[in-house]
């Protein structure tokens, strides 16, 4: 047993008791009085979380449980699916979603699963739902905003709450021919939006959000004519990546690869260059594509995050090229991607040790690009990065490590969290899989192929 697999277990063994677990989570004092989306002070917003929160914990104690079989984990994991069923017959499950909803639950109970063969009846009843409310609460208002070549929010098509993320699950499940046929009509939507609509009297790609589809007060304002996402979590880079991600196992459709042509071209127009760091902004306003020369546009906010920034964009870059097997697009994608390693820490921008806005995200995309282009450069990054995330490890937390949770006036809180985005599962199996485990535990994150 190395190291990083005994800190893991060390800390996983604070997690098996949902009792234990649940008092830590909704603690007086675990909590951000001030979070950026304030509705996550709402009381309703419990449920939800744990709905975020179980699924992150039960793909861990699931691979635990692969690693070391005869450890109890897989005792561990069946307390929290029946927590998970409790709160779904009790609340029911609107969403078909990844982060929150069926979809993402389904695939932890398959990953959690996966050795055992369990769950089958549940995850069934969960596949059921997904197919039917995807088609009731994406599919159909998708294809109204495409048929009148209208804008769509991204909540019908981001890795988060949209199609991308419910195909992630499907992409995971192809042997199912339901999800396989659910599979193949994303990909068609998705496909259909690289399709022109009109704004202000001109043309533009389909993914533009005008202002009345922003989502914060801070975008409503910054983007009075509208703006283009740039985020993997949120915008068309997340795009990219899966409908890669989906040819590279196999899944086509007619004019898939022009879409990821087309994808990858505007994204690649819309790199900056400052003192030789090569780095992607979070969005592009209607005013940078269409009315300000390139020459005087201002430098977007820099950040080297999963979700927002260098980090994500060139993965999903470097995954299109080798998708439609081009040399010079994965070239491109490396390059800007190793650029983030000129930058000084601090610029990377990336305060929390988590997946979604942290070191996490960096680290395990950083050694899903040594994976494919092997380098003791990128090797060299990969043991500093762990040590950099080391350091955010403290034994007196309950879950070793806090997530830094953004606040609407600045600054952060610290906040002890599971999820696979923002807490301690998305830490602890990237640590796993730093030390040779090879489950595809990331796949919602779209960096990269199931590995054999």
């Amino acid at each position: 047993m190395t190291d990083l697999t005994e800190l893991v277990t060390t800390i996983a063994e604070r997690m098996r008791d949902p009792a234990k677990v649940n008092e830590i989570l909704f603690h007086p004092d675990n909590r951000n009085s001030d979070p950026l989306f304030p509705e996550r002070l709402n009381p309703a917003f419990t449920d939800y979380r744990l709905l975020e929160e179980y699924p992150g914990l039960l793909i861990l104690l699931g691979e635990l449980d692969s690693l070391f079989p005869n450890d109890g984990w897989d005792a561990a994991v069946h307390l929290y699916v029946l927590k998970l069923k409790e709160i779904i017959e009790a609340k029911g499950l609107s969403f078909p979603s990844f982060f929150g909803g069926a979809s993402g639950i389904a695939f932890a109970l398959f990953k959690a699963s996966e050795v055992r063969g369990r769950y089958k009846k549940m995850i069934a009843s969960l596949n059921a739902h997904i197919l039917r409310c995807t088609e009731e609460q994406f599919l159909i208002p998708f294809d109204e905003n495409l048929n009148k070549h209208q804008p769509s929010p991204f909540s019908l098509y981001d890795a988060i709450q949209g199609i991308v993320g419910i195909g992630v699950y499907c992409l995971e499940r192809k042997e199912e021919p339901d999800l396989l046929e659910l599979l193949h009509h994303i990909i068609k939507r998705l496909i259909r939006l690289t399709d022109p609509i009109e704004s202000e009297h001109r043309k533009v790609p389909g993914w533009f959000l005008p202002n009345d589809l922003q989502v914060t007060q801070e975008d409503l304002k910054k983007f009075p004519k509208g703006s283009f996402n740039l985020g993997v979590a949120h915008g068309i880079p997340g795009v990219l990546a899966f409908l890669s991600l989906a040819l590279l196992n196999g899944i086509e459709q007619p004019e898939q690869r022009n879409a990821i042509t087309c994808i990858a071209d505007w994204i690649k127009g819309h790199r900056h260059e400052h003192q030789e760091h090569l780095f992607w902004g979070t969005h592009i306003s209607f005013e940078e594509e269409f009315e300000i020369p390139r020459s005087k546009r201002c430098l977007s906010t820099r950040r080297s995050a999963w979700c927002y920034g260098t980090t994500g964009v060139a993965r999903s870059l470097y995954l299109a090229g080798k998708a439609i097997k081009d040399p010079e697009l994965k070239s491109y994608a490396m390059d800007s991607f190793c650029s983030i390693f000129q930058q000084t820490r601090q610029e990377w921008n990336l305060p929390s040790p988590t997946f979604c806005h942290g070191l996490t995200g960096l680290l395990m995309t950083t050694w899903m690009m040594l994976q494919d282009e092997p380098s003791i450069f990128l090797e060299e990054k990969v043991r500093l990065l762990r040590e950099f995330l080391l350091e955010s490890y403290r034994e007196a937390y309950p879950f070793g490590f806090k997530n830094l949770e953004p606040c609407r006036k600045g600054g952060c809180s610290e906040v002890s969290q599971l999820s696979l985005i923002e807490g301690a599962s998305g830490i602890l199996l990237t640590l796993l899989t730093l030390n040779g485990s090879p489950s595809h535990w990331h796949a919602p994150f779209l960096i990269g192929e199931k590995r054999s």
